[in-house]
């Protein structure tokens, strides 16, 4: 099975070495499924996105919230998380920093009442 494998393996690498019209169709079906790939994830979103109901729950209180208190905690959590785990820190502490990180985040400002 191994050296099946290997062989099969090894006559690609060949291929892809030096036969243009090889390499030409591998690169092709590269692309064809990058295409469609990139239909199926973004395709549907930048059609539905428009949509008034999906406008009207993205600008309402729940969104808003769930952006301010979720999503930005996390847009700056997530890259300390990414470089700790790449220096080989244990995963326990990798998420113990990245909890602390998402909740030190500070209150939004809130312009002064007029009294």
């Amino acid at each position: 099975m191994l050296v099946g494998t290997l062989g099969a393996v090894a006559l690609f690498y060949l291929l892809l070495i030096h036969a243009p019209p090889f390499r030409a169709a591998v690169w092709a079906g590269i692309v064809g499924v990058w295409r469609l790939l990139r239909g199926l994830v973004l395709g549907w979103a930048v059609g539905l996105l428009p949509h008034p109901a999906v406008e009207a729950i993205l600008a309402g209180p729940a969104a808003m919230l769930a952006w301010r208190f979720i999503g930005r905690p996390l847009f700056w959590a997530c890259p300390v998380a990414l470089v700790l785990w790449l220096c080989g820190i244990h995963p326990v502490i990798v998420l113990g920093v990245t909890a602390a990180c998402s909740c030190s985040s500070p209150p939004p400002s809130t312009p002064a009442s007029a009294a």
